[in-house]
């Protein structure tokens, strides 16, 4: 009996320790895809963050990374059982297990780049950034094969019979009649010489480039721009099926069915229109594009999201009504979870640019900024988007700020306040220079993060600014948030607190073991600064000392954060977000938002704001300095507008009965 209870204790203990860990949610779903090959049943997708296995033509994915060194995946090539990977700086890997382990074989490979592999019976070629390497030993040895390379950036590889082609990034089209002992210049034709892909049917060569595609019926002897249809896209990929010939270009995917004479695109279905590898899998058309994979199963007609699994997107905004958590991506628009990260979908009705950089939330309204499509409002949790650009001349939104009814945008062309919910944007740039990058407002107070510039103040709603930059080493501020009195601003080189409004400044990094802060949330007296490539940092004491939080936390390229319930939230770069339970985190110093109540703004003129946690059953009373009661009502939201038009100019008493306790705060009438 003893040894049952002495398991089962050290059982609870795993299962706690296990527990009190990041988790990765499930989603958001998508990410950049680099690469897209199939098998007789399995289709493969390349990331930048992982390899892709699919076993049920997309319907689900399981990454598949055990030994990969280098996670950027920019080729794949399948022979049997053995799967080989080109990596973006980590060289070649083999797997002879279906990708659930992968080696490095990289004797000889002098180039870690590499962009193309293809297999022709026992011989494997690799294009990589130092011309074409051979290997005839399943990648164990590889042997540079540059006779007659005018170019050795060799983006693409393709064969038929004993004709192997590759295309260079400058130098055209080269073909190979020996196996690769010797190549020669095919160009006759060929205007442009920066090749991104290679297709060949029959005698025919399609070789797609930063601009057009460009046919070849007789080997590559001649060749001609096939481009009706075709505006000055980048090919990016080339797939042949049948008598369909399709490019995946950057803006979208484009059916020829006349041997290229002409072109026309069919992208109904696909979000995501950069479109960086096509692939087939019996008659299923596959695409991997910069917002995940897609697959057509009627020539390109529809197209159909396939996802699941494939958590690899980077999310560089976080925001919650209470609700819903909002996730805004680099690639693929804005998802939502209503069940704290457990799933994830799609919420980009109307919005027209998918790289969402910043998100804020109001009473009624939701925001999102863009990365080139400016500022987009939905007032039905995120089911359709509008866009509010009128005004607005900088359509690059890099943060919002919001206090009361006034909202700030920061800009790739400095700042904007809205009064009227985003209609209307006027310029408040007087005495501020260039973009901003990162911005935190508190009643009339407003800090705004320029790049080069540093932090500049405006103490009257950004009528004026003036540059505070007293103690910052970085002029690069990438967040800015307050803790009570305490303004900390994170940057490039670390993160500074200021005690007194931004007059002085002072490093806070002890415990710091990197200083690219990309993010801040506070929580009480709980501060977390996200880095890129380090992860995630606490302080509890106002930053005198920082100590690394990451148990569990496989993707430490930390993006957005954000406090949401008792949670803690992680964008990340490629790994989508993390969350973890903030009561979990070892030395957090327990804070309870439901004894934090915030009025403002202070004074008020003609609306006020309450905002409080625990509002269930409570009420809110405004009493004159005579004791009586001038206005009372119930609170309904975490977040209450009063109307206080009705009241005269003085001072008065706001008082907040919760279940808990009595708030009582004074209040400036103007």
């Amino acid at each position: 009996m003893k040894k049952l209870v002495l398991l089962s204790t050290v059982l609870l203990i795993l299962l706690s320790s296990i527990k009190a860990q990041w988790q990765q949610t499930n989603g958001p779903h998508g990410g950049s895809i680099s690469y897209i090959a199939t098998d007789d049943s399995n289709i493969y997708a390349g990331s930048f963050g992982s390899v892709f296995l699919s076993s049920n033509k997309g319907v689900t994915w399981t990454s598949i990374s055990n030994g990969l060194s280098n996670k950027s995946i920019l080729s794949i090539a399948i022979n049997g059982e053995n799967i080989f990977v080109g990596t973006d700086g980590g060289g070649l890997f083999l797997s002879v297990d279906k990708g659930a382990n992968w080696f490095a074989r990289n004797n000889g490979l002098t180039s870690p780049f590499v962009f193309s592999i293809i297999i022709i019976g026992s011989n494997i070629f690799a294009g990589t950034m130092s011309g074409v390497f051979l290997s005839t030993d399943q990648g164990a040895n590889w042997t540079a094969m540059n006779t007659g390379l005018t170019t050795l950036l060799i983006k693409s590889l393709a064969f038929s019979g004993s004709n192997i082609y590759a295309g260079s990034w400058g130098g055209g089209v080269f073909l190979s009649t020996n196996n690769g002992a010797s190549w020669i210049g095919i160009n006759n034709g060929l205007t442009n010489g920066s090749i991104s892909s290679l297709a060949v049917h029959g005698t025919n060569i399609y070789a797609g480039t930063n601009d057009y595609i460009f046919l070849s019926t007789d080997n590559g002897a001649n060749w001609t721009k096939s481009k009706k249809g075709l505006s000055s896209l980048i090919i990016m990929t080339i797939v042949i099926k049948g008598t369909y010939i399709f490019a995946g270009t950057s803006n979208g995917i484009c059916r020829s069915d006349n041997n290229g004479a002409s072109w026309t695109g069919v992208n109904n279905g696909m979000t995501n229109h950069i479109v960086t590898s096509l692939a087939l899998s019996d008659t299923d058309i596959f695409a991997g594009t910069r917002g995940g994979v897609f697959v057509s199963t009627n020539n390109g007609s529809n197209w159909y999201a396939k996802n699941n699994g494939l958590t690899y997107s980077t999310v560089i905004s976080l925001a919650s009504d209470g609700k819903n958590i909002f996730a805004g991506t680099d690639v693929a628009g804005i998802f939502i979870s209503n069940n704290k990260g457990a799933s994830w979908f799609d919420a980009n009705n109307g919005i027209t640019c998918t790289e969402v950089s910043s998100l804020a939330i109001t009473d009624t309204n939701i925001y999102a900024g863009t990365g080139d499509s400016g500022v987009f409002i939905s007032n039905n949790d995120g089911a359709n988007w509008t866009a509010r650009n009128n005004g607005l001349t900088g359509k690059s939104i890099h943060s919002f700020g919001i206090s009361g009814t006034n909202i700030f945008v920061g800009t790739s062309n400095g700042m904007f306040l809205s009064t009227n919910n985003g209609a209307n944007w006027t310029a408040k740039n007087n005495g501020l220079a260039n973009s901003i990058l990162s911005l935190a407002v508190y009643d009339t107070i407003i800090y705004a993060g320029v790049p080069g510039y540093g932090i500049f103040l405006s103490t009257n709603y950004g009528e004026n600014w003036t540059p505070i930059n007293n103690g910052i080493s970085s002029t690069y501020i990438t967040s800015i948030a307050q803790a009570d009195s305490n303004i900390f601003a994170g940057s490039g080189n670390g993160i500074f607190i200021s005690s007194n409004k931004g007059a002085n400044w002072t490093a806070k990094n002890n415990g710091l073991t990197n200083t690219y802060v990309t993010s801040i949330a506070i929580n009480g007296s709980n501060i977390f600064a996200g880095t890129y490539g380090s992860g995630i940092f606490l302080s509890t004491n106002n930053g005198d000392n920082w100590i690394a939080v990451n148990n569990g936390l496989t993707s430490t390229n930390i993006v957005s954060l954000a406090i949401i319930g008792t949670n803690i939230f992680a964008g990340t770069k490629n790994g989508g977000v993390w969350k973890r339970t903030l009561s979990e985190i070892s030395g957090i110093k327990e804070y309870n938002k439901n004894n934090k109540l915030i009025v403002y703004p202070n004074p008020a003129s003609d609306e006020l704001f309450i905002e409080l946690s625990n509002f269930d059953k409570s009420k809110i009373e405004i009493i004159s300095l005579e004791g009586k009661i001038m206005l009372r009502k119930d609170l309904q939201a975490f977040k209450t507008s009063i109307d206080i038009n009705g009241l005269s100019q003085g001072l008065f008493l706001v008082k907040v009965y919760t279940e808990e306790k009595i708030y009582t705060r004074k209040l400036i009438k103007n």
